[in-house]
């Protein structure tokens, strides 16, 4: 009998981290023979789960319980309960816990460390600055990372802000970079548009958003939120009005709309700016864009999007955010701008605009470093620890033993390194950014 995965999704809508857990678990089901379960909660913002589950032949469990808010007591104890009773009912060897922000969600580690259960627990966001969990809350998490558990982190940067807010000992928490999958295993090529060609591509993004022949679209796939940096992208587009070849496609949804609409209202951007909202084929935008801009504030990683843009051989102007320079060099494979700095950004985008054989460059060498973070990468990093988990030997299986994660092509920041010669990241600047938000 094979050995029963559960993937536990406690999330409040979806993203790129739900996208690649049920990545992941489509893999683990069709490729490597597991019995795989899914489970989240079942409410309006997370229904495209739903869909996305039933389209890949994924079993599926209601959570039965939301993580609209970050842990309190009353929260933990409920969230440990709903989800002893799912695994009570499944029964599952493993589980795969994906954690889209690590003040939501300590209930469910507690209640796999409470039955004894393997658990490889991913976290994706890890901001430099966390309110939360409350200390009970914390104090059961470190205890459970012993038992039974093996918790990573996007990055190298961001298992070192975890092990430090949640005070666990330097080393605990491992990390690798994760794909550039996005929706891309999940939906057929006609959906997501990654098998249409570049001319095609760039003819239908000026024809769906009514922008001219001749614009050179920087595009953003962001959700519309203050931690991808929205006001700097917006200062900077109003910086950049005197240049008329320019048009700016933001695609994703989010609680900035209103404001965004207003400020780009105010600024005089009515028709230079293009909100596209979610989309599904974000490979083919992508594809027929000019340049990705993304002034993040912080990530988990280095931006699903990012990577997703670096593989489609995009010039790319992005924020020195998070773990961003573990994945792109400053004028290697993209330019790179201060955090918080509309400036410095519109002075990148401007750069990219004037000079097509640097846009080329760019792009071609984003491209090649993509490929160190591929799909069959990710896969195998998070298998490879599931069979230390399990003491499986899935990672010999031939789809993924040709994977070379010794090649000399990664650098050091691509490969775990004890914790003692992590960087510190730049608590004080963020701090700064984030007092401005407030």
């Amino acid at each position: 009998m094979p050995e029963r995965l559960l993937v536990l999704l406690p999330a409040d809508g979806h993203g790129g981290c739900e996208y690649n857990a049920l990545s992941f678990a489509r893999f683990a089901a069709r490729t490597l023979g597991l019995a795989v379960a899914t489970a989240f909660p079942s409410t309006a913002t997370t229904q495209f789960l739903g869909e996305l589950a039933d389209a890949n032949g994924l079993p599926w469990h209601d959570l039965r319980i939301t993580f609209e808010a970050d842990d309190d007591a009353e929260r933990f104890a409920a969230q440990r309960a709903c989800t002893a009773a799912l695994i009570e009912a499944v029964r599952p060897d493993a589980v795969f816990l994906a954690m889209p922000w690590p003040a939501r969600g300590g209930g469910v580690i507690a209640a796999c460390a409470d039955a004894g259960i393997p658990a490889l627990v991913k976290f994706a966001l890890v901001p430099e600055v966390l309110h939360g969990p409350p200390e009970p809350v914390a104090a059961r998490l470190r205890q459970a990372i012993g038992q039974r558990q093996l918790w990573f982190a996007n990055s190298r940067h961001s298992a070192a802000l975890l092990e430090r807010h949640l005070g666990l000992a330097p080393g605990a928490v491992d990390h690798f970079h994760v794909g550039p999958i996005g929706l891309r295993d999940l939906l057929d090529e006609a959906e997501t548009g990654s098998a249409i060609a570049p001319a095609a591509a760039r003819r239908l993004v000026r024809d769906t958003f009514s922008l001219p022949d001749e614009a050179l679209v920087v595009t953003t796939v962001a959700r519309l939120s203050m931690q991808k940096g929205y006001d700097t992208l917006l200062e900077a587009a109003a910086l950049l009005r005197d240049d008329p070849r320019l048009r700016f496609l933001w695609v994703g949804e989010g609680e900035l709309r209103p404001a965004l609409e207003a400020g780009i209202a105010e600024r005089g951007l009515a028709g230079r700016v293009v909100l596209a909202g979610f989309r599904r084929d974000v490979r083919q935008l992508l594809r027929g864009s000019d340049i990705f801009a993304l002034p993040t504030v912080y990530e988990g990683g280095c931006s699903q999007a990012l990577l997703e843009a670096m593989e489609e051989g995009l010039a790319i102007a992005v924020t020195r955010a998070s773990a961003v320079a573990e994945v792109a060099q400053d004028e290697v494979e993209a330019l790179l701008a201060d955090v918080g700095d509309a400036e410095g950004l519109a002075a990148r985008i401007r750069r990219l605009a004037d000079d097509a054989p640097l846009r080329r460059r760019l792009g071609a060498a984003a491209a090649r470093r993509a490929r160190l973070f591929s799909r069959e990468v990710m896969f195998k990093q998070t298998v490879l620890r599931l069979d230390r988990l399990l003491g499986t030997g899935h990672a010999a299986h031939p789809d993924l033993a040709a994977v070379d994660l010794e090649s000399p092509a990664f650098s050091r920041a691509d490969r775990p390194e004890p914790a003692a010669r992590r960087a510190e990241s730049g608590f004080a600047k963020i701090l700064r950014i984030f007092a401005r938000f407030r």
